[in-house]
Order: C-alpha cells, then sequence, then structure tokens
C-alpha cells in the first residue's frame, strides 16, 4: 500500500513501513495472542528450542554456525 515508501529489508518482523520492530514489541503481541488463546504462557524465544527439538525428533541434522 505505501509503494515506494515501504522500506522492505527483507524482514520476518516489521512495522507498517517495514522498518524494524523493536523485539519486546514482538513479545509483548505474543503472550496476547497466546493469552487469548488460552495457551501455556511460554517466551518466544522458546519457539526456537522448540522448533529444533521438533527437527531432531524427525532426523534432521542441525547445523550451527557460530560468530566468531
Amino acid at each position: 500500500m505505501l509503494g515506494k515508501e515501504y522500506n522492505d529489508m527483507g524482514l520476518v518482523f516489521a512495522q507498517l513501513n517495514g522498518n524494524p520492530i523493536q523485539p519486546s514489541e514482538v513479545a509483548k503481541k505474543f503472550l496476547k495472542i497466546i493469552e487469548a488463546a488460552g495457551l501455556l504462557r511460554i517466551r518466544f524465544h522458546d519457539l526456537r528450542h522448540t522448533h529444533a527439538t521438533l527437527m531432531l525428533q524427525q532426523g534432521v541434522i542441525l547445523k550451527w554456525y557460530l560468530n566468531a
């Protein structure tokens, strides 16, 4: 809708204009969603660990790259 005014940075989570959103804002919105759904309260970051665990259970080989 913003056309050339949209700042496409290829982000998963962004403000309406495409600029980065603060991680704390993502976490706040996530908590509101899971509470409204009546789900167990977890941190947004916990999804990463759950995803890795599920992948390992399925036999997916995970490669970890560290910034040295």
